[in-house]
């Protein structure tokens, strides 16, 4: 039997954490728009966070495994909808495995993203235009981009310690994208500009005390220190 490349080993050691996200999320057919909205909100917290740490970090670039910008699209859609960014922080570890974990979370959010837009657009109306650039951008996609990434992904020198580091560097990632969304889900004050937050129809459930530091009332502020 052969043996597995390290992206089919990634996918097999975070399938928990990514069937998590999937039921965090829960943007199925009969999802309200304004979880949509929340979704859009977290996710934009976390790309601008990885994105802003990485545009610093040329290891990712120098391997091929630099994910896709993905920050402008999101901006985009926050700006149509006139929505708040959350104030918030997402910390990335520092050491290198780790980080490619995290960028293969983010690249692979392109596959998600497809599903998200056949299934959104059509029912909300979402063009590039009008608040669905995000996901616009994934479902134009060919896939040659998440090709090319596995292919380095899989040519990458790991020794066994550093792949579980970029194991334990995936379920973070997807570990922050579940903390963003039930942050932006939860928090009163940081929905539609202008006015009071809205609500979603689900549960206000807090996500975990530790994760989350609110240093300004005011602005809601909140730092999400993981590992």
């Amino acid at each position: 039997m052969p043996t597995p490349d390290f992206r089919t080993i990634l996918a097999d050691e975070t399938r928990e954490a990514h069937d998590a996200i999937e039921r965090a999320l829960d943007l199925g057919p009969d999802a309200p728009f304004e979880r949509y909205l929340s979704y859009l909100r977290g996710m934009h917290a976390v790309v601008a966070s990885a994105e802003t740490a990485f545009e610093r970090d040329l290891r990712l670039a120098d391997l091929g495994l630099m994910p896709s910008p993905m920050r402008a699209r999101l901006e985009r859609d926050i700006a149509y909808f006139r929505l708040e960014p959350m104030a918030c922080r997402v910390a990335l570890p520092g050491d290198l495995p780790s980080r490619v974990g995290w960028a293969y979370v983010l690249e692979g959010a392109s596959l998600g993203g497809r599903v998200l837009h056949a299934r959104l657009a059509p029912r909300w109306s979402l063009t590039p235009a009008t608040g669905g650039a995000f996901l616009a951008g994934h479902a134009q996609r060919s896939g040659e981009g998440w090709r090319r990434f596995v292919h380095a992904l899989n040519r990458v020198p790991f020794t066994a310690e550093e792949k579980k580091a970029c194991v334990a560097g995936a379920r973070q990632a997807f570990g922050a994208i579940a903390e963003t969304f039930r942050a932006s889900v939860a928090g009163a004050g940081l929905g539609l500009a202008g006015q009071d937050g809205f609500r979603t129809g689900t549960s206000r459930e807090q996500p975990p005390a530790r994760a989350i530091e609110r240093t300004d009332s005011q602005q809601r502020e909140q730092r999400f220190d993981e590992g």
